[in-house]
């Protein structure tokens, strides 16, 4: 008989956060207001830590108010691995919008990764490097997909970093400014994920070729030490894929910073649909994946095991 080991605590998160990103249908501003705060306690309740800084990013455009929730793990580190999500969910009239694979498992999955990893930050071996979670509002089109009805949270956040200027230099002899878009080593942006089965490809012209395969790496090594043991199949493919999709990572790859786009191609049947829910999701492969990006950002961020 396989004994198959869920990791409950993370299965209890995405609980929670299919309740709390869940139901989009009103659009009322206290609604909006009720859900913003909802996800700013889940981002509370990460391990306290005196590096960890939380903040709300606000941008009004259309007469729609968007909030980034950020979270940030040693700010005063010059450089940044960034993972993303968005928290937004598809607003369909007249239909209750759970959006399980998009997004509320990736905000899990971020959630589960800062909260095993929070106690060990501080012993770090890459002191230089900082880990920081973006939540986007709007990724998301209100009508059809275009350059201006989407990415709406994305799009300012990028925008604004690029316009920020940030001392990149402690030293008053050595005195150097950069911007604080050129902070991030790589954003690992997290979408549709949590179905059965999914296929991650190695997207051509995101700059991170060397850091996908290293994903893929932690992968097979995890599989080869019974590590990973609850799917049969590999996730994260090394072959190099032209799928490329557009989302949230499209404003800071523009501005040229390294992408690793973990996203599912082909998208999950349920994309876009009331059946977005828990019915959908893949427990095992849920636990499978999240694993293999916490242990690539243990070994990123120079942290040992205990």
């Amino acid at each position: 008989m396989k004994v198959i080991r869920y990791n409950w605590k993370l299965i209890f998160i995405l609980m929670s956060l299919a309740i709390v990103l869940g139901i989009l249908i009103c659009t009322t501003s206290a609604w909006g207001q009720w859900r913003t705060n909802q996800r700013t306690h889940q981002l509370s309740l990460l391990p306290e830590s005196s590096t960890l800084r939380l903040c709300r990013d606000f941008t009004n455009q259309t007469s729609r108010n968007f909030r980034n929730l950020i979270a940030t793990f040693d700010e005063s580190a010059p450089r940044r691995l960034v993972l993303a999500c968005h928290y937004d969910s598809k607003i369909i009239p007249g239909q209750v919008m759970i959006a399980a694979t998009d997004s509320a498992v990736p905000c899990a999955m971020m959630l589960d990764i800062a909260q095993t990893l929070a106690p060990y930050m501080y012993k770090r071996v890459a002191q230089q490097i900082g880990l920081q979670l973006i939540f986007f509002d709007g990724e998301e089109a209100f009508r059809d997909w275009t350059a201006t009805d989407s990415l709406y949270g994305s799009r300012h956040l990028a925008q604004k970093w690029e316009q920020k200027w940030y001392p990149s230099s402690s030293s008053l002899n050595n005195f150097e400014l950069s911007k604080e878009i050129d902070r991030i080593d790589v954003l690992m942006l997290l979408d549709l994920l949590g179905a059965a089965n999914p296929s991650i490809g190695n997207t051509i012209g995101m700059g991170a070729n060397e850091l996908f395969s290293q994903l893929a790496d932690v992968e097979a090594n995890l599989r080869s030490t019974g590590c990973l043991n609850s799917i049969r199949r590999n996730v994260f493919n090394k072959q190099l894929s032209y799928n490329q999709v557009e989302d949230d990572h499209i404003p800071f790859l523009k501005r040229g910073v390294p992408i690793l786009h973990l996203i599912t191609v082909p998208f999950p049947s349920v994309w876009h649909r009331a059946s977005d829910n828990a019915n959908a999701l893949h427990y095992p492969t849920i636990d499978h994946m999240t694993a293999v990006i916490r242990v690539f950002v243990a070994k990123y961020l120079g942290i040992a095991p205990a």
